[in-house]
C-alpha cells in the first residue's frame, strides 16, 4: 500500500464508554491493482497504537477505470440512468407505503 492521504471528516477521538476511546478516521491509498479508500479506529495500548478495526473499500481498479455512461446501449438514445431520473420525477403515487413488510 502506499501513497496514504487523510480524507474528510477529520480524525477524532470516539468515547463510547466511559473507560474506552479511539481515535477514528479515513484515508485514501493504492495498492498496485486499486484505488482504495479505509475507515481506521485506532486504540492506544501498553504497547503503542494498533488497529481496533478498519474497513476497507476499493474504490477503483487501475487497470478498468470506470467509464462514464453514454446514451444508446440496450435503451435507444436515451441511457437507462436518464430514463430512471424521469421515471422518478413524474411519479405521482396515490398510496405511500412505509416499512411494509418488516417485522
Amino acid at each position: 500500500m502506499s501513497n496514504f492521504a487523510f480524507l474528510k471528516p477529520v480524525p477524532k477521538v470516539v468515547r463510547p464508554y466511559d473507560d474506552f476511546a479511539h481515535l477514528q478516521f479515513v484515508v485514501s491509498f493504492e495498492t498496485n491493482l486499486v484505488h482504495a479508500s479505509a475507515v481506521v479506529s485506532a486504540v492506544f495500548t501498553k504497547k503503542g497504537w494498533r488497529i481496533y478495526f478498519m474497513h476497507t473499500v476499493a474504490e477503483q481498479l487501475k487497470q478498468f477505470p470506470e467509464r462514464a455512461p453514454y446514451d444508446g446501449h440496450m435503451t435507444g438514445t436515451t441511457s437507462w440512468e436518464s430514463q430512471r431520473a424521469e421515471a422518478i420525477n413524474a411519479a405521482d403515487p396515490q398510496v405511500l407505503i412505509i416499512g411494509g413488510g418488516q417485522k
